[in-house]
């Protein structure tokens, strides 16, 4: 009688065993597919620090340090649609020869600006890469993603990068970037 009853938790313990091989089988699939797409997130959250870093002059964090980047051509400012009640914002736009910044602007001194998008229309004005207007469109292959299907708009998670390409060259580069 206790043979049989060893042999019967022998048996207990090989499906036991089995059903855990098999779970583990079936798991390891989807353990892949989970560090793959950790590795992906990780990735396109790198494209968002760099999207946000491309252009990054310490000017951008006010009023006055993106009026001295060069000479104002002109500024637009429009009423915040989306106030936030600790801060008061406006939308601002700073027009440069070949640069537009857009921006939230804190009505208040020190008047601390967001910056939510900068277009660039001329090669005075490169990207910290080294990424400028006038460069052969090839040269975005150095850029670490890859384009959005058959445009050249590269994305993270949140910021992009969007270019324009004339003849061949880059002939206008949009960072779009998302604030939280």
């Amino acid at each position: 009688m206790r043979c049989i009853a060893q042999a019967g938790e022998r048996g207990v313990r090989r499906r036991q065993m089995k059903n855990l091989f098999i779970t583990l089988l079936l798991l390891m699939p989807s353990i892949g597919m989970a560090q793959l797409a950790h590795d992906e997130l990780g990735r396109l959250e790198a494209v968002d620090a760099w999207v946000s870093q491309a252009f990054r002059p310490r000017a951008l964090e006010t009023v006055q340090g993106i009026r001295s980047l060069g000479r104002l051509l002109y500024e637009n400012r429009h009423r915040n649609q989306l106030e936030h009640a600790a801060i008061e914002t406006e939308v601002r736009e700073f027009v440069f020869e070949g640069l537009a910044i857009h921006a939230f602007v804190e009505k208040a001194a020190p008047h601390r600006a967001w910056v939510t998008a900068i277009e660039i229309t001329s090669p005075c004005w490169s990207l910290e890469n080294g990424l400028k207007v006038g460069q052969n469109v090839a040269e975005l292959e150095r850029l670490p993603v890859q384009a959005e299907a058959e445009s050249l708009r590269f994305c993270g998670v949140n910021n992009c990068l969007l270019a324009e390409e004339r003849d061949g060259d880059i002939s206008g580069l949009r960072l779009e970037i998302y604030l939280d």
